[in-house]
């Protein structure tokens, strides 16, 4: 079983976020989570991060899962 890179899943959180110009706070509203759970996620420091809450940041973001978690670029949805 591969083990979770908490720490690349909070780029990869951060650098979505960025790329739409949001803030932390807009993430968090767009996700349905509060603000502390977006900065936990974007530290790294969120181990055992809930599955509803990285759905909730992946579609928030427009993104398929997969990215979040692994990096793979393929799994891109437009909205």
């Amino acid at each position: 079983m591969q083990s979770v890179d908490w720490h690349g899943i909070g780029r990869r959180i951060a650098g979505r976020r960025v790329e739409r110009s949001w803030t932390q706070v807009e993430l968090a509203k767009h996700a349905h989570c509060n603000v502390r759970s977006i900065v936990k996620a974007e530290r790294g420091a969120h181990q055992r991060m809930a599955l509803p809450l990285l759905v909730g940041i992946s579609e928030a973001l427009g993104t398929d899962l997969n990215y979040l978690l692994y990096g793979e670029k393929h799994g891109w949805t437009i909205y």
